[in-house]
């Protein structure tokens, strides 16, 4: 039975108003600049699972009361991409929210260390977020051994593979590469850094890929061959 203060102040405001509101101070206002998407509507996490200082959202009206919680909650994690530093931050952040408020992320990307990628974290991120329809993973690496790039990237890419298969919505792989990581050295010496070693992109559908970076659908089990194709080439 609804309470006669339901219906007072700012719940006396139609519904349709109330989400715009939640809208205003929910939804990031942050927009694409110099051409890269991944500025659009994202809310950036640092490690201490606080907001920097670029994103414009106030979540704080979540805990004004349960049911503006309930109301505004699921603009806050369908519209936004949320970024994180490292996949262990972003299970580190899942575990605060609540199991009801994990199914409803919809766009996340990781930026991390490819060196240091934990696929454990990873794993649990899959399994946390059923309702996602993009997850990106952009990963880097300093210069190494010959093949050592490799046998990474294709850990990575073997143990993602059951995950894709597995995940209630996620069903493609994409990328702005083929087989989603730099097959070729970018500067003259033997072993460059590698700014951008993987750039991966799990997705519902095409349509939720990230404009200007993912470019190609990716077969996972073609990119695991391809991998051990470049590595056989290395002697290793």
């Amino acid at each position: 039975m609804t309470s006669s203060t339901d219906n007072q102040g700012f719940f006396s405001l139609p519904g349709e108003i109330r989400t715009k509101i939640y809208s205003l101070l929910l939804k990031s206002n942050a927009v694409c600049q110099n051409s890269d998407p991944r500025h659009n509507n994202t809310i950036a996490l640092n490690r201490a699972h606080r907001t920097q200082d670029h994103t414009k959202v106030d979540p704080n009206i979540l805990c004004t009361c349960r049911r503006v919680a309930f109301e505004a909650s699921p603009i806050l994690y369908t519209s936004n991409n949320i970024t994180f530093q490292a996949v262990e931050d972003m299970t580190g952040w899942l575990a605060t929210i609540g199991a009801q408020r994990k199914k409803m992320v919809r766009f996340a990307s990781i930026y991390t260390s490819l060196a240091g990628f934990k696929m454990d974290d990873f794993e649990e991120v899959f399994k946390c977020c059923s309702g996602l329809r993009r997850l990106h993973v952009r990963a880097s690496m300093m210069s190494c051994a010959p093949g050592y790039r490799g046998k990474m990237i294709r850990e990575f890419l073997r143990r993602a593979q059951p995950l894709l298969k597995d995940h209630p919505t996620l069903i493609k792989l994409m990328s702005k590469w083929n087989g989603g990581y730099q097959h070729k050295p970018t500067g003259s010496v033997l072993y460059p850094h590698f700014r951008d070693a993987l750039c991966i992109t799990f997705v519902a559908s095409v349509d939720d890929g990230m404009p200007g970076i993912d470019g190609i659908v990716i077969n996972i089990e073609d990119a695991i061959e391809d991998v051990g194709d470049e590595l056989i080439g290395l002697g290793t």
